[in-house]
């Protein structure tokens, strides 16, 4: 099932939130991917970019901590990188998947820890941060948006919920 953004998840109204609404879209591309010969290709493509958008998120939403003296980001931090961890996992699990009904079980279980992961991470962690909103935007400024950061593109594409 697709993650829909919805208002609660609103940390910032700025770059921190368009980050997520970049997460939450290639978390929900893994949900229009279908068994068949497209599917290997189309995971480990969304597997890439997740990485490769995490760790770029992760380490400027840190930054930003840092910058507007937020007294919970070591503990944060710690949080952040148990998720890549966790992310790293999967990854090595996926690269020796082969048999197709092995695939098709790694991709329900991919999907479920990835929207747990998200939103679990959003509305428990991340929202901690609210409090600090204005200075995080302030301190955004003229950082790039996710978004348009270039990163490796899965074959599917699903767009981004709006607000």
């Amino acid at each position: 099932m697709a993650i829909i953004w919805r208002d609660q998840m609103s940390i910032d109204n700025g770059l921190i939130d368009n980050d997520h609404k970049c997460l939450i879209a290639i978390v929900n591309d893994l949900d229009v991917i279908h068994p068949g010969a497209g599917m290997p290709k189309q995971v480990t493509a969304i597997l890439r970019r997740l990485n490769h958008y995490a760790q770029s998120h992760f380490m400027r939403e840190e930054q930003l901590q840092a910058a507007v003296g937020y007294t919970l980001a070591d503990a944060h931090h710690h949080r952040h990188r148990a998720l890549t961890h966790e992310l790293d996992a999967m990854r090595v699990e996926w690269e020796i998947v082969r048999a197709p009904r092995d695939m098709i079980a790694f991709h329900r279980r991919l999907g479920e820890f990835l929207h747990h992961w998200l939103v679990d991470h959003i509305l428990k962690d991340d929202l901690l941060m609210q409090p600090f909103a204005a200075e995080l935007r302030h301190h955004s400024v003229g950082m790039t948006p996710l978004g348009e950061v270039d990163a490796p593109r899965a074959d599917v594409a699903a767009p981004v919920q709006g607000t």
